[in-house]
This record gives C-alpha cells, structure tokens and sequence, in this order.
C-alpha cells in the first residue's frame, strides 16, 4: 500500500494534493482526539507533529509557544504528569458522555460565557457595581448553574450523540 501510494504520489500532482491535505487533516484530528478521549501523551505527540506547520504557515504566536507548552508538559514534576497521564484531568469533563472532554481555556471561556449573560463584558464594565458582582460571585454562579444542569444530565445514558442508531444507520447507507 505504502508503495503504491508512493508511486501514485509521484506521478499525479492531484493525488499528491490531497494526500498532503488528508495528512494535515489527520494530524488536527488525532489532536482533538487527544483532547476528547483525555489522552495526554497523544496531546504532546501530536502538538509535536503539528508545531512545524505553524512555523511553515507563519503563525506566529503559536510557532513561538507551542514549543514551549510542549517543553513544559515534557518536563511536568511526576505528580502533576501522573494526574494528567492516569486519570485524564489535563482536560475538563462536564458530561458522563464518551468523547465529550474539552480543554481547560475552551472550558473556562464557557463559563464566563455563562456568567457575562447577554449583555457580554461591555455591559459589565459599564457598571462597576455589576463588575465588582461579577468578579466576586460569577464563577460561583456558573457552578451553581451547572450543577442544576447536571441533575437533568444524570438521566443521560453516557453515549455520544453521534452514537445513536439514526445517526451510525445515515453511514451505513450512504
């Protein structure tokens, strides 16, 4: 296969094109893989993979610090690697669901997300004693929303949404 692939690869400058894009697509994907399964080795081995194609893009900022982040999750005191390695908390889990981690900053976005409301921030700065509230209770209000949230969720069956019958059957008939 590897062979003919390489051949292939060779002679027709589409099947190069897509076997190029189709490579970089797996890389993202075994990254969010990594995040969702709380898998933190796959997490470095794949920010290793993709740290040159920053660098060859021209993005900046992350050509210049995910090098970083990666030395310093190398270089983790064994306490704190054993933590994310065994039991996964290099991530947050809000749901019983498989496959459905996230990263702590997409995490902490939520819920400021929560706790800003409909207003945003704008609306916040534009009242100190809003802000001063929000700087003082709001993460306490987005836990106490989220638990509310989570009594409903202990009637969840644990499955992905893309894991039920309707959803697998669409591939199978395609």
């Amino acid at each position: 296969m590897e062979e003919w692939i390489s051949d292939t690869r060779r002679n027709s400058p589409t099947f190069r094109c897509w076997n190029i894009l189709i490579r970089w697509e797996l890389l993202v994907l075994s990254l969010i893989r990594s995040l969702r399964n709380r898998d933190f080795a796959l997490n470095v081995i794949s920010l290793k993979r993709l740290v040159q194609f920053f660098f060859a893009l021209n993005h900046q900022n992350y050509a210049r610090w995910v090098p970083v982040h990666i030395r310093d999750m190398e270089h983790l005191p064994e306490s704190v690697r054993g933590e994310f390695e065994v039991n996964g908390n290099c991530v947050v889990k809000k749901t019983k669901k498989r496959f459905s981690s996230m990263p702590i900053d997409q995490a902490h976005e939520q819920n400021n997300e929560m706790v800003k409301g409909s207003g945003g921030a704008v609306c916040l700065t534009d009242h100190p004693t809003a802000f001063i509230k929000w700087m003082i209770a709001g993460h306490e209000y987005a836990r106490i929303i989220n638990e509310f949230e989570g009594l409903e969720m202990q009637k969840d069956p644990g499955h992905h949404h893309e894991e039920t019958i309707v959803v697998l059957c669409m591939y199978v008939f395609l």
